[in-house]
């Protein structure tokens, strides 16, 4: 029986999940992690627009910010976004461009990293897309992403997570206020821990973020 949680908090931009992070945070005793969570990375993403470059550079970032955590976890740990995410835009990227290998070579990559750690529990912050759409345009942002492409994201994101049979909590932001969310998402960690065994981890010490893509070229 385990005493703490693995949870990705994932969802679409616009869907509420910074609102429902903040609020977590606040009231809910984690180690809250980012993904990407080096500097480093973030910058070699943002210099690229090379979408294999991108998944070379965040699965790097990936392998060194989980190769010193310790398994079964002593304490609960929320990660903002994960390799679900980098797994929706960037699949819908390489399909939108027709690049060469396809999004099933790319699943593949992602199924040999011995860097992602499969997750107890992923939190899905989602809403109506006409609400995501404003929610943007309030901030400005209404440019970045079309009612379209809010619905092929949150899509997608329903393919990844039965692709990899993932335990997934949804949230709907929509009209639901944010303490009942929040209680909704404490209740349900909780049944987890008490109930559920921590799945079977790899370690990821003696991988290599070289070794984690290099499948790549071979497609």
């Amino acid at each position: 029986m385990t005493s703490a949680l693995l949870c990705h908090l994932v969802g679409c931009d616009g869907s509420g999940k910074s609102t429902i992070l903040n609020a977590l945070q606040s009231t809910y005793d984690a180690i809250y992690i980012k993904e990407p969570a080096s500097q480093h990375y973030i910058d070699l993403i943002s210099s690229t627009n090379d979408v294999f470059k991108q998944i070379d550079y965040f699965s790097a970032d990936r392998f060194n910010l989980y190769k010193d955590i310790k398994f079964p976890l002593s304490k609960t740990i929320v990660s903002d976004r994960s390799f679900i995410c980098s797994l929706v835009y960037q699949s819908l990227e390489i399909e939108a461009k027709h690049l060469w290998p396809p999004f099933s070579a790319i699943k593949q990559v992602y199924d040999q990293q011995l860097s992602i750690i499969p997750p107890n529990l992923v939190i899905y912050i989602h809403a109506e897309p006409s609400v995501i759409h404003r929610r943007l345009s309030t901030r400005g942002e209404d440019h970045y992403l079309t009612l379209d492409q809010i619905n092929a994201i949150q899509t997608r994101y329903q393919l990844i997570f039965q692709l990899f049979n993932l335990n997934v909590l949804p949230i709907d932001t929509s009209m639901t206020p944010i303490d009942i969310n929040v209680s909704k998402i404490l209740s349900y960690i909780q049944w987890r821990v008490i109930i559920l065994p921590y799945p079977l981890i790899l370690s990821v010490k003696d991988a290599e973020p070289s070794q984690l893509t290099q499948s790549i070229s071979n497609h």
